[in-house]
């Protein structure tokens, strides 16, 4: 993230945990976990990833999915796009063959919008049951503490999704209490027992 190494920001909410990023600041451990899949029209002979080699995959053009693509889809052509919509429509649109996604309930809103705009063209989705996007909190190496209080934060976020507080906020927002803080963080306080 450039905020940090231009010293523009200490803390930073939500930071996807890629490797090489450990070199440039410190992440806290997972507040949430992404999924990964991949949506194509039922149309075609696409079905998992393999079946991309030689096809235009479209993606949403930011830092990790720039990272995944190139692992996930090696032999496709990677066609960016600039938001996850704009990635659904190119699929629809027959701009690409199939469209790299990863998601959070935040996103879920967006994502059925964008493909109700098609509902007369039938489209199928493959899950990466094995790949997970993990998320969380960023701290500035170069300000003290900066590292301590992401920790911290990240612990008052498990304490807040354990006694429900999270899945109230969604409700509000979304009219359903579940969410993948939570869903995270059960599991983790099951791991834990």
């Amino acid at each position: 993230n450039l905020h940090f190494q231009n010293d523009e920001v200490d803390l930073w909410p939500v930071v996807t945990d890629i490797p090489y990023r450990h070199k440039l600041f410190h992440i806290s451990k997972p507040i949430y976990q992404n999924s990964l899949g991949m949506l194509s029209l039922e149309s075609t002979d696409i079905r998992m990833p393999a079946d991309t080699k030689g096809k235009r995959v479209a993606y949403y053009c930011r830092e990790h999915g720039i990272t995944l693509i190139k692992e996930l889809f090696p032999e496709a052509e990677h066609v960016p796009m600039p938001g996850n919509i704009e990635t659904i429509d190119s699929v629809f649109e027959n701009k690409a063959d199939a469209a790299f996604l990863w998601s959070t309930k935040a996103n879920s809103v967006a994502f059925k919008l964008a493909v109700d705009q098609h509902p007369s063209i039938p489209f199928k989705f493959y899950h990466f049951e094995n790949e997970k996007l993990t998320c969380g909190i960023g701290g500035s190496y170069k300000t003290p503490n900066a590292a301590l209080a992401a920790d911290l934060l990240r612990e008052e976020i498990r304490n807040l999704a354990t006694n429900g507080k999270v899945s109230e906020i969604y409700f509000k927002y979304y009219l359903d209490p579940e969410n993948e803080i939570s869903s995270y963080f059960n599991v983790y306080n099951l791991q834990k027992k």
